[in-house]
């Protein structure tokens, strides 16, 4: 499970665009998956390392190394470049992430075919320097990979 495809890739590409704001908290009860195989643990492994990295960049306002679980291609080409700006925006105005916390609900995680659909919703939060309020967001997820 080393390649990571366009939508995975385009869903950290919306959250680098819209500053992590996409969707509103959403008071609904999201049941976790439960009593996942080796397979879908690999598969939810690799999600929460690419989405580690792609926020630790913002902290430490350095490229996050995502070429273990990618696969280069157009989509992941544009994400670092696109990530590489962003870092290079953070740097011009001195602000970065002082911290962030991921809380991923995976909503189910279906592998047919050497092909996985998954569905998590994102609860985000995180404080940017220089500022003393905590800020976050909780987005739904959607991939296939």
């Amino acid at each position: 499970m080393k390649k990571i495809i366009s939508v995975l890739v385009s869903i950290a590409l919306i959250f680098s665009l819209s500053g992590f704001a996409l969707a509103e908290k959403n008071n609904a009860v999201i049941k976790p998956v439960s009593s996942l195989n080796e397979e879908e643990k690999a598969v939810k492994s690799t999600i929460e390392q690419f989405l580690n990295r792609s926020f630790q960049s913002f902290v430490s306002l350095e490229e996050g190394n995502i070429n273990d679980i990618t696969e280069d291609n157009d989509s992941t080409y544009t994400y670092k470049m696109f990530n590489k700006q962003q870092i290079e925006l953070y740097k011009e105005f001195g602000i970065s992430y002082q911290w962030f916390k991921l809380n991923p609900c995976y909503r189910s995680i279906s592998i047919k075919n050497n092909q996985a659909d998954v569905k998590l919703i994102l609860d985000v939060n995180y404080q940017l320097t220089g500022v003393d309020v905590e800020s976050g967001c909780t987005v739904l997820i959607l991939i296939l990979f």
